[in-house]
């Protein structure tokens, strides 16, 4: 067989690839020595599974979906939101090989362009879908298992989600969107992308407002309106990218099954109700009484440099989290012990009590607003929500003209 010296090269270059990632090496052609430039490979052990979203899995969302959705049919990665909008931060979990982020737990790290962004969790953070619109998304990736040692969350990594938002375009354009889906549900977009705006620094801005309801009687109030901007510039030798968003959002949340049985009995009700019934036992489960009202602000600056053979990678991040979620308690807490046969002051409204000791609980009061008992031997029959109440909470077993209290 007739070989080439150009098939000798090949030969020679891919055994030596074979022997050693990184070298300088010497060919022989036609006896004559040839150096050849070394050629360096740069690579890292990889312990558990790790993927990315690809563009036809974010086209397969509509712009009112969360950009978590868009990663809901990787393996092993299991998504719950209250509706196809994701418009509950309540009613949302995301599980990867069984770690879990949800109201208590926080065992997955997410970042935002490789950036920190505070804690996920319900009571006190905020998920990726506060800080990106669908539309600004380019694309996900997601470390399971023990996260990479160059994650900057802070969070207990069980595996990593990095949310990484569009670069701004090189020329300058206008991209606007309008979305109308079931249930109320509506979405307006913009971004304008400013091309080159200084000497190799490109931005783009962008806003949208959000609404829709809940899926089973409309009676759900959810808004949603988010800010976002980028800029990227080159000064020198030093890349520079900086990042903001704002979100303020106004969720009535969905209630979580807790099991089959719960399920089996109604598998399209929640259990929270749309009407307002004046029974505070039972209007615990009013809808629009359990609600999420938050403001997230999130920023960054990134700064990227080589020094010698060294890249650096260094930033900064702020995020500020605000607001309240909404419960409607069907009893007031005595906390002032205002005297017998004296009217509750926690009745009265405005009046706030900071501290002190839990006295009990009052659930009905006499027109001067003193705590009444129920009828001796009257059995509730209240069967809803939570299986039922005792006498102390049914109407039916006060004497007529006592008035139910309750607390939001």
């Amino acid at each position: 067989m007739k070989t080439t010296n150009r098939t000798k090269l090949a030969i020679s270059i891919a055994f030596a690839l074979s022997y050693s990632a990184t070298s300088g090496f010497v060919v022989a052609q036609n006896n004559e020595e040839q150096e050849v430039e070394a050629i360096t490979v740069v690579g890292k052990s990889v312990s558990y599974a790790n993927n990315q979203t690809s563009e036809e899995m974010i086209k397969q969302q509509t712009s009112m979906t969360s950009v978590l959705a868009t990663i809901d049919n990787l393996p092993g990665v299991l998504i719950n939101e209250g509706d196809t909008f994701g418009a509950d931060d309540w009613s949302t979990s995301i599980s990867i090989r069984g770690f879990q982020v949800d109201l208590s737990q926080q065992q997955i790290g997410m970042t935002v362009d490789g950036i920190a962004n505070g804690n996920s969790n319900y009571g006190g953070g905020a998920k990726a879908n506060r800080y990106i619109d669908t539309e600004n998304l380019a694309r996900v990736d997601v470390s399971q298992g023990t996260a990479d040692i160059a994650s900057r969350s802070h969070e207990a990594l069980g595996g990593t989600l990095d949310f990484v938002t569009i670069d701004p375009g090189l020329e300058e354009r206008l991209v606007v969107s309008t979305t109308f889906a079931e249930f109320d549900g509506r979405k307006f977009f913009a971004r304008y992308e400013t091309g080159e705006i200084a000497k190799d620094t490109f931005a783009w801005f962008s806003m949208s407002n959000q609404e829709s309801s809940d899926w089973m009687d409309q009676a759900a109030e959810n808004v949603r309106d988010h800010f976002a901007a980028k800029v990227m510039s080159t000064l020198g030798d030093v890349d520079l990218t900086a990042y903001a968003s704002y979100d303020d959002t106004h969720e009535d949340n969905y209630q979580r099954i807790y099991g089959f049985a719960q399920f089996e009995q109604n598998s399209e009700w929640d259990q929270l109700t749309s009407e307002w019934t004046g029974i505070p036992y039972q209007d615990q489960a009013y809808r629009r009484g359990w609600s999420t009202l938050r403001e997230n602000f999130f920023t960054y600056l990134k700064a990227d440099f080589d020094i010698g053979d060294v890249a650096f990678s260094t930033n900064v991040y702020y995020h500020n989290n605000e607001g309240r979620g909404d419960w409607v308690p069907p009893y007031l807490v005595n906390v002032t012990d205002d005297g017998e046969g004296v009217g509750h002051s926690e009745v009265v409204s405005g009046n706030t009590v900071y501290g002190g000791d839990i006295l009990g609980q009052i659930f009905f009061v006499d027109s001067a607003g003193v705590q009444l008992s129920p009828i001796d031997g009257c059995e509730s029959s209240i069967s809803f929500p939570y299986g039922g109440a005792g006498a102390e909470y049914d109407p039916g077993c006060y004497e007529q003209g006592a008035i139910p209290v309750g607390s939001y």
